[in-house]
């Protein structure tokens, strides 16, 4: 069991690591929220460019990345934001309904280049 356990922690340390190495590279006042968040933005954009973009999200992801690291946006816990075709399309941050998801979905054509995020 003690391997097992050494194993885990060297799995860890790898990615504290890299996680680390990436935050390097981040402006150094961004709030660790959106450094977490930026890192799950550019592993969608890696996904998108590698297995193709079928909804169109390439270019709205890449757009929230440049908001978080220009700081025209930062991450609020349980408040979202609607965009599409690289726009924040509604005021906000807000709080999650679906009567808004269904709302900006609808207006903005939700299955090409929408996100919620």
């Amino acid at each position: 069991m003690p391997q097992w356990w050494e194993r885990r922690l060297q799995k860890y340390e790898a990615y504290q690591a890299e996680f680390d190495r990436e935050i390097g590279t981040l402006p150094l006042d961004l709030d660790s929220a959106v450094a977490i968040r930026l890192r799950d933005l550019k592993n969608v954009r890696e996904d998108l460019k590698n297995n193709g973009d079928k909804r169109n999200l390439l270019s709205t992801v890449n757009a929230l990345i440049e908001a978080y690291m220009s700081k025209g946006l930062n991450w609020n816990d349980g408040l979202v934001t609607y965009w599409s075709k690289r726009k924040k399309v509604c005021d906000g941050p807000k709080e999650f309904t679906w009567k808004d998801f269904d709302l900006y979905s609808e207006m903005h054509q939700g299955h090409q280049s929408f996100w919620v995020g």
